[in-house]
C-alpha cells in the first residue's frame, strides 16, 4: 500500500515538474519572443512612416515612442501581471511614483502637443497598438491568465465552437429549403 502512495507522489512530482519546466522555460520563452517580435515589427514600421516623411527623427514625439518601444523590447522578460500589480499598488502609496507616472504622460501630451492632426493621429495609433500589444503580452505571459484560460475561455469557446457549427448547420438546411422553394417556383 506504502508503494502504491510512493509510486503515486514519484509521478505527481515529476508531473509538475514537467508542467513546471514547460510554463517557464518554453511557453513563457515563446511569449516573450513573440511580443518582443510584434514590438520590433510595429517600431520598424514607425520608423518606415518617419522615413517617408510622417515626422522627423528628431522630433521629440517620435524619440519618445522610439524610446519606449525599446524599453519594452528590453525588459519584455519581466513584464507580467504580478508585477504590475506590484507597481500599481507601490504607486498609491509612493508619491514619488505616482509623480514619475504623471511626468512621462506629461512628456508624451508634450512632444505630440506641436504636431500636425493627423501625424497626431498616426502616433496616437502607434501608442494604442502598443498598449494593446502589451495588454496581450501582460495576459499570456501570467500564470493566473493561462489557468482562466483553461478554465473559462476553453469550455466557453468549445460551446461556441458547438452554436457555431449549429448554426451553419441550421442555415445550411434553410439554404436547401429555399433552394427547393426557389426550383419549385419556376
Amino acid at each position: 500500500m506504502i508503494e502504491i502512495y510512493c509510486e503515486s507522489i514519484i509521478i505527481n512530482t515529476l508531473a509538475l515538474g514537467c508542467l513546471w519546466y514547460l510554463y517557464f522555460f518554453l511557453y513563457k520563452q515563446c511569449v516573450v519572443d513573440y511580443f518582443r517580435q510584434n514590438m520590433f515589427e510595429r517600431r520598424d514600421s514607425l520608423f518606415d512612416e518617419v522615413a517617408d516623411g510622417l515626422t522627423s527623427f528628431d522630433h521629440p514625439a517620435y524619440g519618445t515612442l522610439r524610446r519606449t518601444m525599446n524599453g519594452y523590447i528590453r525588459f519584455a522578460h519581466q513584464l507580467d501581471l504580478g508585477k504590475i500589480l506590484v507597481t500599481r499598488l507601490m504607486a498609491s502609496y509612493n508619491p514619488a511614483l505616482k509623480e514619475d507616472i504623471k511626468e512621462f504622460q506629461a512628456q508624451i501630451d508634450g512632444a505630440t502637443a506641436g504636431l500636425p492632426p493627423d501625424v497626431r493621429i498616426k502616433i496616437e495609433e502607434y501608442r494604442k497598438k502598443m498598449h494593446l500589444q502589451m495588454a496581450k503580452h501582460i495576459f499570456f505571459a501570467s500564470p493566473i491568465m493561462c489557468i482562466m484560460i483553461l478554465s473559462f475561455a476553453l469550455p466557453v469557446s468549445f460551446v461556441f465552437c458547438l452554436t457555431g457549427s449549429l448554426k451553419r448547420n441550421i442555415h445550411n438546411n434553410i439554404n436547401r429549403l429555399e433552394s427547393t422553394a426557389l426550383a419549385s417556383g419556376y
